[in-house]
């Protein structure tokens, strides 16, 4: 697999002093849906020090972006692709941000998921000693969920269970919204089995569902469904 010339997250300088988490993404949400997005703030005053990332869903968003963004608030702004190391080097962690926002609104989507099924697990019946206990429907649900990025603020439940019943017996389908209703541009859709959420991963990923090119993936990081299955 050839390697990307650069990656889906973006520096912006010269953003205003009076930028936030919020008006920065404002901004940047227009052109695609976005994992993360957050100012670099001073530690002593907490105000925004310039500068910010953005890191989209599709490095097609991230291009686009980074062509067309040219201005914040009247403000002339300089973009570039975020190097890493470079980023790590010059300014280490950010102030203002917890290590645990890094990947943004997924992953505390994912967390909230995984706590929930720890929860309902919790509550399943007590296995009796020297009895052979039956195999957990419920971790076998965990290892079917699939998380659909780039997907429409228009497409709903409705649609998602629709495209992915055709692979199998859909058992849950979530589409995330922040407090005040707006979409974040991903869902999950939680198959039967794996069997069926892998056929659903190889037949749905990159099509269109209501207007625009989905990814479909495991909701679990690959390593970690890799090594369940070991």
């Amino acid at each position: 697999m050839a390697e990307e010339k650069h990656g889906k997250t973006l520096f912006v300088r010269n953003i205003p002093y009076s930028a936030t988490n919020e008006s920065l993404e404002k901004v940047f949400s227009d052109i695609g849906p976005i994992k993360s997005c957050f100012v670099v703030k001073d530690k002593d005053s907490g105000k925004c020090r310039g500068f910010g990332y953005v890191k989209f869903t599709l490095l097609e968003d991230a291009e686009k972006a980074h062509n067309t963004v040219k201005k914040i608030e009247g403000r002339n702004v300089h973009i570039v692709y975020a190097n890493k190391k470079e980023k790590k080097k010059r300014f280490g962690h950010p102030q203002g941000v917890e290590s645990e926002q890094k990947d943004g609104d997924i992953t505390q989507e994912i967390k909230q998921e995984k706590n929930q099924q720890t929860k309902k697990q919790k509550k399943g019946p007590v296995p009796v000693k020297g009895q052979k206990q039956a195999p957990n429907p419920l971790n076998e649900g965990k290892r079917a969920r699939l998380i659909i990025r780039n997907l429409s603020f228009r497409c709903t439940k409705e649609e998602l269970i629709k495209t992915f019943g055709n692979y199998g017996d859909v058992v849950d389908v979530h589409i995330p919204k922040k407090e005040s209703g707006k979409r974040l541009g991903f869902g999950f859709v939680q198959f039967k089995n794996r069997t069926q959420a892998g056929m659903a991963v190889k037949e749905v990923n990159g099509r269109d569902i209501s207007g625009r090119v989905v990814a479909v993936d495991w909701a679990l990081p690959k390593d970690k469904f890799e090594a369940k299955l070991a």
